[in-house]
Parts: C-alpha cells; sequence; structure tokens
C-alpha cells in the first residue's frame, strides 16, 4: 500500500507542477517541472509524511483533482468523472 501511495503522491505532484506552469504561461521542462515539485514538497513535508505513515487514500483523491483540473478545458467530461470517481 505504501508504494501504491508514493507512485500516486509522486504523480499527481509531478502533474500538478506541470499544470501550474502551464496555467502562469511559463515555459515547461522536466527540469523546472522538478523545481516545482521540490518547491511543493517542502513546503508540505509534515502533510507528506503523516499521509504515507496512516496508508490513508488522500492521494487518490488528490490524483483525481488535479485530473480533473487539467482535464476541465478541453475534457470536461472526463474532468467531471475523475472528480465524481471518488
Amino acid at each position: 500500500m505504501l508504494l501504491i501511495d508514493l507512485v500516486l503522491a509522486a504523480l499527481g505532484i509531478w502533474l500538478a507542477a506541470g499544470e501550474f506552469l502551464r496555467r502562469f504561461e511559463v515555459t515547461r521542462s522536466p527540469e523546472k517541472i522538478a523545481l516545482v515539485m521540490l518547491l511543493a514538497m517542502l513546503l508540505n513535508l509534515d502533510k507528506i509524511k503523516i499521509e504515507l505513515q496512516l496508508w490513508q487514500t488522500n492521494v487518490l483523491v488528490f490524483l483525481m483533482f488535479v485530473l480533473s483540473l487539467r482535464w476541465l478545458d478541453k475534457r470536461p467530461v472526463l474532468a467531471g468523472i475523475a472528480l465524481a470517481w471518488r
């Protein structure tokens, strides 16, 4: 379960960082995405630690939220499904 939580958290943070850069119209590169990811993780380190220690499903909800944010403009039906799935 911990491995699944780690993968979902990393995927969600990666997608959120890329979406953050896209919405602020910054050219995306793996280095910039990684930098935004690192900053976001440093600011939320205590919450991430608790999430992984307690094996909760909040990372799945976070991933669905990020996916719905990404799909909101071009695929609104998929964005709704991602939000309603949980």
